[in-house]
């Protein structure tokens, strides 16, 4: 599920023409089929969950459940996958504030790049820092002054 929320963020990136607004869908759907056998899966994929009945969450407590639920399943691709759809969003809202411009998309690829890399860093990262460190350091540096 997190793979294919990525996706489909990225690919809605890639379509947005100014804040908010998309382009035409099923062009878009029908561009990545042809890019590769990878995008024409999951372009397929999406189809089909739509056409399928895909449980869609009606409450904020459903969504908190499937986000649990896909961070315990999958937490790397969740992590980074929020992390994307995150820095879409605040660039957007921060774009969206500077007048007379249009949307950059090379900006909000950038911040999508950073805060995707920056959450699996982090990902990796935290579980040896809190294995390794316990406060000894704060708790030195405290006791020496």
């Amino acid at each position: 599920m997190p793979r294919l929320i990525l996706v489909i963020s990225l690919a809605l990136l890639s379509q947005v023409s100014s804040f908010g607004v998309i382009s035409d869908v099923q062009s878009m759907i029908q561009q990545y089929d042809t890019l590769s056998p990878a995008f024409m899966h999951h372009s397929s994929l999406i189809a089909s969950s739509l056409q399928s009945g895909i449980h869609i969450p009606t409450s904020a407590s459903d969504i908190y459940s499937m986000y649990k639920q896909a961070l315990s399943t999958d937490p790397l691709e969740t992590k980074c996958a929020t992390g994307a759809v995150l820095a879409i969003i605040g660039d957007a809202i921060a774009q969206s504030r500077e007048p007379d411009t249009e949307y950059d998309t090379k900006r909000a690829s950038a911040f999508i790049l950073f805060d995707m890399s920056y959450r699996a860093l982090q990902h990796l990262a935290f579980p040896i820092i809190t294995d390794h460190c316990h406060g000894q350091y704060i708790l030195g540096a405290i006791a020496a002054s």
